[in-house]
């Protein structure tokens, strides 16, 4: 599903557009269903539509689709009807962006709205800017699909899940001129003891050019007894198209989903949420655990409360 609940998307290759039912405010009990059909954005994508994400301003609509291609939609004003002065608002197809060679399976947008990034199956991630619609940086690290992206609210950090057991985490350098990204960790392990920090799990500051850690050397390091399991789960044990990251909304941490935690080694593993702080994206802060299957998708309500210190605390 999309961001809105009240948008819905599949293999007819449009984005449809519906109100959402009413909800008593008084006894808080759903009173009426009425999903009524408003309009749709067909005629650009070419194949089933995967992934739709409005922008945090509300100016754009982005979807993603197996033809390869992301489409911006903005709203126009149109007439209701030919001669009439009232007027209505709908999604015209703004700019198509390019670059991807098979399916978008996410897309994710900056704070800002200036830029987006999308991930496919052709095992890329591609960073877009909004305004002009072109490519600013293409991310080509991954051994197979990525299936979920996400970007730091603060547009310093990248995050990049995939399908290769690995997320990758993508630093921009201050004093550039041009924006730039330039690779800072890969995720693939989980230290059983993390206060014993082993520095071969990772490499900072990591130019493009991914010279880093390999399968056979982490492997090789594993087997001399490093303490340490994979974290992400296999396309045997999480068999969706997606893994879908998310920031929270203040940038202090990141969630990512196809988790898997072992408390030991032999013990057996169970499916989680991994959550990194933005001070530590080396090794998991905490996890969320109580999955029967792989989670695939997580996402944040984008509001922040304030705890009510007029209700009394529980007791015990």
């Amino acid at each position: 599903m999309s961001d809105n609940p009240d948008e819905s998307k599949g293999e007819d290759k449009k984005i449809d557009r519906k109100n959402s039912f009413e909800e008593d405010q008084n006894t808080n009990k759903n009173t009426k269903t009425n999903v009524e059909f408003i309009y749709s954005l067909p005629g650009v994508h070419q194949q089933p539509v995967n992934v739709v994400r409005f922008s945090p301003n509300g100016q754009y609509l982005a979807s993603g689709s197996d033809d390869g291609v992301v489409v911006l939609w903005t709203q126009r004003q149109r007439d209701i009807e030919f001669g009439k002065i009232e007027k209505k608002l709908a999604w015209a197809c703004n700019r198509v962006l390019r670059g991807h060679s098979s399916d978008i399976y996410d897309i994710a947008w900056s704070s800002d709205s200036k830029y987006l990034i999308s991930c496919s199956m052709d095992d890329t991630a591609i960073l877009f800017s909004a305004d002009k619609g072109k490519i600013v940086q293409r991310f080509d690290g991954h051994k197979k699909t990525v299936q979920g992206c996400a970007i730091d609210p603060f547009m310093k950090y990248i995050v990049t899940l995939s399908a290769d057991r690995t997320a990758r985490v993508y630093k921009t350098t201050k004093g550039k001129a041009q924006l730039q990204f330039y690779l800072h960790h890969i995720l693939k392990y989980r230290d059983y003891h993390p206060e014993q920090k082993d520095k071969a799990t990772t490499q900072e500051d990591v130019p493009m050019v991914d010279k880093c850690e390999d399968d056979e050397s982490m492997s090789s390091l594993d087997q001399q007894g490093r303490k340490s399991h994979l974290m992400f789960a296999d396309e045997n044990e999480c068999k969706a198209f997606y893994r879908r990251t998310a920031w929270s909304p203040d940038g202090s941490f990141i969630l990512l989903p196809a988790s898997i935690y072992k408390s030991a080694p032999g013990v057996k593993p169970i499916f989680t949420v991994y959550g990194f702080t933005r001070k530590n994206l080396n090794q998991p802060a905490f996890h969320l655990p109580g999955f029967e299957k792989c989670a695939v998708v997580v996402k944040f309500c984008p509001y922040l409360y304030k705890k009510d210190s007029s209700i009394p605390r529980a007791q015990g």
